[in-house]
């Protein structure tokens, strides 16, 4: 009896779980978090939203209020980025971010309302005059964003040549955000594959590494370039080209095959691993 009552408690307790949380309630938490007095507050309150994504949709007006009223830097970079990831939704949202592209103290705001007018597409056509305004910022990453924006907005002629400009950079970090940029724009931007192969030499770790991935993001349109860098007598040039490869995916296989018996055991090894995650 005793056994049976335990049994009946615990099945009882298990059917009387609460409903999931509802969605909408978070937004409405986070919502009224915008308006506490603890900057540190806001700029998590935004973030989440914009963590949220579509679902936040009912955030947009106070989203761009804190974008408009807020005289923290970061809190209002936070509220640009959690708007561009709303989506759709928050496009009555793109004449506020047109313009916060003019505020000249705030470089975060810059970038983030860049990034979001970008993430609209071609609905965000008004931005583009003062986007390509932008094109000369002080700030190397808001010459990235403002580039990366005008080519998913307009395809600009003036994006593609600017992004690869920044890669080739030598220093600072707008090779970096140049790399990252281009893979996530994809083959269509001409000059692309290239320059992203040729920056697998760059002298900075950051944009190796970021251009190693955005060639894997390229897909197997970046085969046959990688393929050649593995007959270079330079390891760690063939080390990066395999870590690409891995990146590909099983299209990349073949290659990876090939990698497997090099004379140099960190490229054997960096191989194996790809090969290991393609199957």
């Amino acid at each position: 009896m005793a056994l049976f009552w335990s049994w009946s408690v615990c099945a009882c307790a298990a059917f009387a779980q609460p409903n999931p949380p509802d969605p909408a309630d978070d937004v409405r938490r986070w919502v009224q978090e915008l308006q506490h007095k603890d900057s540190g507050v806001r700029w998590h309150a935004a973030h989440a939203l914009g963590q949220l994504g579509p679902a936040a949709a009912e955030a947009v007006t106070p989203l761009q209020t804190r974008l408009l009223e807020e005289a923290e830097e970061y809190q209002r970079g936070a509220a640009a980025w959690a708007l561009g990831r709303i989506g759709p939704a928050a496009r009555p949202a793109i004449p506020v971010l047109i313009e916060s592209l003019a505020s000249e103290k705030h470089a975060s705001v810059r970038r983030n309302s860049a990034w979001a007018l970008g993430q609209f597409g071609p609905p965000a056509r008004a931005a583009v005059p003062g986007l390509v305004k932008l094109q000369d910022d002080e700030d190397p990453v808001v010459q990235v964003q403002t580039a990366a924006a005008l080519w998913k907005i307009d395809r600009h002629a003036k994006a593609a040549p600017k992004l690869l400009e920044l890669l080739r950079q030598r220093e600072g970090t707008g090779s970096y955000a140049a790399a990252v940029a281009l893979g996530e724009l994809g083959p269509e931007v001409h000059g692309a594959l290239e320059a992203l192969v040729e920056a697998l030499r760059h002298p900075d770790e950051d944009t190796r590494r970021a251009a190693s991935r955005s060639l894997g993001r390229l897909g197997p349109a970046a085969i046959p370039a990688l393929r050649k860098l593995l007959a270079t007598g330079d390891a760690a040039l063939r080390y990066r080209a395999v870590e690409s490869l891995g990146w590909i995916g099983a299209p990349a296989v073949p290659v990876l095959l090939e990698a497997a018996g090099d004379k140099d055991q960190t490229v054997r090894e960096a191989a194996a691993r790809a090969l290991k995650r393609a199957r």
